[in-house]
């Protein structure tokens, strides 16, 4: 049988009905709140002044019997919403985890291909730096061939330079300035021990030689019994394309080194010719005459 309101008489459709907790009487949905229905039970507020005790356990045996109203259901609606909540937040943090693990074996594949990149790139440097230095090496060997070829043409131009200097001065056309080893290997076979018969051979064979007098300031040679000053050495010199100027003497084939104020002796590879006759054999002047 439908209940009807105990405030408007109207019917009450709902399967749970609203009851009063004050006065425990069934009404609608309008009027189930005290103040709408004009509750006679608010003199209970008196009554749990004076029995506060009695009045609470009355209280909570009313509110053990009687039917959970709708507003009880309702109030369970914020409890799903946490539990919702609780699972949203559940799945963002599973999708954020996923994710990560995502981007982590993105970047590991990431790094490892351009760790890839990097080790083909340093082969090819490494290629072309070998490649670098073999054309170093080749342009090193040919610049040595070239330094080579240079002191040939050198040698050559001094050779033209001599020829040119003796056209200059007015000498035969066919002599020319030799090698020191032309010279040694000329003295070493001529067998004349006289300066003008020497330079003469010499320029039989197209070497220029020259006339050298070494002067001697304050030397006394004693001849005879007549001692005399100023004293010299004849020598042939060479003006050698490798060496310089060579200097030789006639009669003992030692080669010499004048150089003026020091002692002639000390200037000589052997003794000197006339050594034993001098007394102060100090240079004094070198004069070459070709």
């Amino acid at each position: 049988m439908p209940k009807s309101c105990h405030h408007c008489g109207k019917e009450i459709g709902d399967p749970i009905p609203f009851k009063c907790r004050r006065c425990n009487e069934i009404f609608c949905i309008d009027h189930f709140l005290p103040e709408n229905h004009k509750c006679h039970d608010l003199s209970r507020k008196k009554r749990v002044e004076q029995e506060p005790t009695k009045i609470l356990e009355e209280t909570e045996q009313d509110i053990d019997s009687r039917p959970i109203p709708k507003t009880v259901i309702i109030s369970k609606k914020p409890k799903e919403k946490k539990n919702n909540t609780i699972v949203k937040i559940s799945i963002i943090l599973a999708i954020i985890i996923i994710l990560l693990n995502v981007i982590s074996v993105s970047g590991y594949f990431i790094l490892d291909q351009s760790y890839s990149e990097l080790k083909e790139e340093k082969h090819g440097l490494e290629d072309k730096l070998t490649t670098t230095q073999n054309t170093l090496d080749n342009a090193n060997h040919t610049l040595a061939l070239t330094e080579m070829g240079l002191e040939q043409v050198n040698t050559s131009l001094k050779e033209n330079n001599s020829e040119v200097q003796q056209l200059e001065s007015g000498d035969k056309y066919n002599l020319r300035d030799p090698l020191y080893s032309e010279v040694t290997r000329f003295i070493q076979n001529d067998n004349s021990d006289n300066e003008k018969t020497l330079i003469d051979n010499a320029k039989s064979k197209g070497l220029r030689c020259a006339l050298v007098e070494v002067g001697i300031i304050g030397s006394t040679i004693k001849i005879l019994g007549a001692p005399r000053t100023g004293e010299s050495y004849l020598l042939m010199a060479f003006n050698t394309t490798d060496k310089g100027m060579v200097y030789f003497e006639s009669k003992t084939d030692y080669r010499v080194y004048p150089e003026i104020g020091k002692s002639y002796i000390e200037c000589v590879e052997g003794n000197p010719y006339i050594s034993s006759l001098l007394v102060n054999d100090t240079i004094t002047k070198i004069l070459v005459v070709w």
